[in-house]
C-alpha cells in the first residue's frame, strides 16, 4: 500500500498531475519575478528572476522529455531517469540559491555555477554508463549506484544550504528553511528506503509537490513586497508598475501546459524506427517527430516522408516514403522507378530495387516504398495504401541528440 503511494506520481495520470501541478505553481513566482526584475532593473530581482525561471524550465524541459520519449522503450528508461535526479539537484541548487543568497555574492554566484555545469556533466557520464546497463539488463534505475550519488548529492547540496539559510537568515527565511528541510528529509528517506522496482524516486515527488511551491511562495513574497535582504531597501526597488495578480499567472501557466501537452498529444506523434528498412536515412533505434494535421491541410507529395499504418498490420506503424500518388502508374523493373513514363530520380535510396512490378492507383491510393528498397515491408510487398491510412509527415529526426537532423523530403 505505502509502495503504491509513493509511486502513484511515477506514472499516468499521477505523472501529469505532478508536472502540471508543479507547473502551476511555479509559473507566477516565476512571472512576478521577471515582472519585477523588469521594471526596476535591480540586479537583486534579476538573481530572484533567474532562480525562478529556471525552476520553472526544468520542469517544462522534463514535461517535453516525457511526452517525447514513448513509455516502455529501452530510451526511456536511459534517458529519463538520470534527467529527473538531474533536474531534481539543479532545482535544489536553484532554491538554495534563491532562498539564502537574495543578494549579489560573487562567491556563491560562481559557486552555483560551477556545480550547475558539475551537474549537467554528471548527466552526461550518467547518460553514458547507466544506457550501457540497460543494453546489458537493467531494468530499474532505483539503487543502481549512479543513482544513489545522485541523492547523496541533493543531500549535501541541502545540509549545506539550510546551513547557510540558518546563517544569513534573510526576510522570510523560516519557510524558505521548511522547504528545504522537507526536501532534505524526502532525499533522506529515499536514500534509506528506496522503493525497489522502479526508476523514479517517489517521496521526493510527493516531496517537491509541497516543497517547490513554498519555497517559491518567498520568492513570490519578496518580489511582491520589495523586501529583500536589507531593511529600507525595498522602498528603493519598488516597481512603478503593480504586478500581475497571482491567478492570473495560474490560469496563464494551465493554459501553456495544455497547449504543449496538446501540440504534442494532438498536432504530433513520435514514433520509433524499427527495422532497416528506411536506411541510409533512418535507422533503428532513432526517435522521429511527425506531423499529424499537415494532410489535414494539404495532401501527400511524392517524395515525402510519411508514417503509414498498412493493410495487413493495422496496428502497426511504419515509416515510408511516398512514391506514386492517386491515378498514377508505377513501374518498378531494370532498378528504375518509372512514375508515367518518367525515371524517377533518387538519390536517397540505398540501391536500386532488384525486383520488378507494376501498380495502377486508384483515386485515393498511395505507393509507399522504403529507401532500402530490397530489404523493406512496403507497397511493392502489401500494395498502395488508402488516404486514410496516411497518418503523418515525418519531420525530424529528435533522439539520440547526436543523430538530430531534419528529413528532407525530396520533390521530383
Amino acid at each position: 500500500m505505502l509502495s503504491t503511494f509513493l509511486t502513484f506520481l511515477t506514472n499516468p495520470p499521477g505523472s501529469w498531475l505532478y508536472y502540471f501541478g508543479l507547473l502551476a505553481a511555479l509559473e507566477a513566482p516565476a512571472a512576478l519575478a521577471v515582472h519585477q526584475w523588469w521594471n526596476t532593473r535591480q540586479p537583486a530581482y534579476a538573481r530572484l528572476a533567474v532562480a525562478a525561471a529556471a525552476l520553472f524550465g526544468l520542469r517544462v524541459a522534463a514535461l517535453l522529455a516525457t511526452l517525447l520519449i514513448p513509455p516502455g522503450t529501452p530510451e526511456a528508461l536511459a534517458v529519463l531517469a538520470p534527467l529527473d535526479r538531474a533536474a531534481g539537484l539543479l532545482s535544489v541548487l536553484a532554491l538554495i540559491w534563491a532562498l539564502a543568497f537574495p543578494s549579489l555574492s560573487v562567491p556563491a554566484d560562481l559557486s552555483t555555477l560551477g556545480i550547475a555545469l558539475a551537474a549537467v556533466v554528471g548527466l552526461s557520464l550518467t547518460w553514458n554508463a547507466w544506457a550501457t546497463r540497460v543494453m546489458a539488463g537493467s531494468t530499474f534505475y532505483n539503487g543502481d549506484r549512479s543513482e544513489t550519488l545522485w541523492t547523496v548529492a541533493c543531500l549535501l547540496l541541502l545540509g549545506w544550504g539550510l546551513w547557510k539559510l540558518f546563517q544569513s537568515r534573510p526576510p522570510a527565511w523560516l519557510p524558505g528553511a521548511a522547504a528545504l528541510g522537507l526536501l532534505l528529509l524526502a532525499y533522506a528517506g529515499h536514500y534509506l528506503f528506496p522503493v525497489a522496482e522502479t526508476s523514479a524516486a517517489g517521496v521526493v515527488r510527493w516531496a517537491e509537490l509541497f516543497a517547490l511551491p513554498l519555497g517559491l511562495a518567498v520568492v513570490y513574497t519578496r518580489a511582491r513586497s520589495g523586501v529583500l535582504d536589507r531593511p529600507g531597501l525595498g522602498a528603493a526597488l519598488r516597481p512603478t508598475r503593480p504586478p500581475p495578480p497571482a491567478w492570473r499567472q495560474v490560469v496563464e501557466t494551465l493554459l501553456f501546459t495544455l497547449v504543449i501537452y496538446g501540440a504534442l498529444e494532438l498536432g504530433t506523434g513520435r514514433f520509433r524506427v524499427d527495422g532497416p528498412s528506411m536506411q541510409p536515412n533512418l535507422y533503428t533505434g532513432q526517435f522521429v517527430l511527425a506531423d499529424k494535421l499537415a494532410f489535414h491541410l494539404g495532401q501527400p507529395q511524392r517524395g515525402d516522408v510519411v508514417v503509414v499504418r498498412t493493410p495487413v498490420s493495422p496496428g502497426i506503424e511504419f515509416i515510408k516514403r511516398v512514391i506514386g500518388l492517386p491515378g498514377e502508374t508505377v513501374v518498378v523493373a531494370d532498378g528504375l522507378v518509372r512514375v508515367n513514363g518518367q525515371a524517377l530520380q533518387e538519390p536517397y535510396i540505398a540501391a536500386p530495387p532488384d525486383y520488378n512490378g507494376q501498380w495502377a492507383l486508384g483515386p485515393d491510393e498511395y505507393l509507399v516504398l522504403g529507401d532500402n528498397r530490397n530489404d523493406s515491408s512496403d507497397s511493392h510487398v502489401w500494395g498502395p495504401v488508402h488516404r486514410p491510412a496516411i497518418l503523418g509527415k515525418a519531420l525530424v529526426i529528435y533522439w539520440p541528440l547526436s543523430d538530430w537532423k531534419v528529413l528532407e523530403h525530396t520533390r521530383h
